[in-house]
């Protein structure tokens, strides 16, 4: 068994009132005979406590050495991708790890009928619709409400969605009137009509609402 170290009473007084503001580091260094180890232990079992400021304060002075500068960050970088060994199958272009292909290169020759998992085109015309509407609708008409809801100024993240106050299926019946000429029994046709449906769109047909307020406005 080890030897037991006691603590005298002016010991305990000293980090009973010492402990709160300058920690087991600090009264360490003023009880020499003690280590910092054996402080915090006792502190734990009277149910001592350090301030929020000293926490904070010990949080900046140990994160001070592992401040990352370009250079670090570089390095991580670049072992995270690996850059010297891995490269666009297609085009060679230097590619993250985890990756076989650049963006653009799986974009052109990946997605749609180039993918593995493709079932000959099945997404529906809706669905297509929906997610050329993402970037030149939905988007912009969140950044225009300043990502909160209308009714009842909700800005939760994940939360929010662009609610039509043209409703989906008039636009999308205007624009397939209009085009009755391409064929959206085929893939191809649904894609290149959901575009249109998309242009179609003005910022005056949508306003952000939150999933609830979205739900009720229906």
């Amino acid at each position: 068994m080890g030897i037991c170290n006691p603590y005298t009473d002016e010991e305990k007084t000293f980090i009973e009132k010492e402990y709160y503001n300058i920690g087991a580091l600090g009264v360490a260094k003023q009880l020499t005979n003690h280590s910092r180890d054996s402080i915090k232990a006792y502190a734990h079992r009277n149910g001592l406590k350090v301030s929020k400021e000293y926490r904070t304060e010990f949080a900046v002075r140990a994160n001070k050495s592992w401040i990352r500068t370009d250079e670090i960050r570089k390095r991580i970088g670049d072992g995270h991708r690996k850059y010297s060994v891995f490269r666009c199958a297609i085009c060679n272009k230097k590619i993250a790890h985890y990756r076989t292909h650049c963006w653009d290169c799986y974009a052109n020759n990946c997605a749609g009928s180039g993918n593995n998992n493709w079932k000959g085109g099945v997404t529906t015309l809706s669905m297509l619709s929906r997610i050329a509407l993402w970037k030149v609708w939905s988007l912009p008409i969140f950044e225009r409400d300043n990502f909160t809801c209308q009714l009842c100024g909700d800005n939760t993240g994940g939360n929010l969605e662009a609610h039509h106050i043209r409703r989906f299926k008039k636009i999308r019946n205007i624009v397939v009137d209009r085009n009755k000429y391409i064929n959206i029994r085929k893939f191809e046709g649904r894609k290149i009509m959901s575009e249109l449906i998309a242009k179609e769109h003005t910022l005056q047909d949508g306003i952000t609402l939150c999933k609830t307020c979205h739900i009720a406005s229906h």
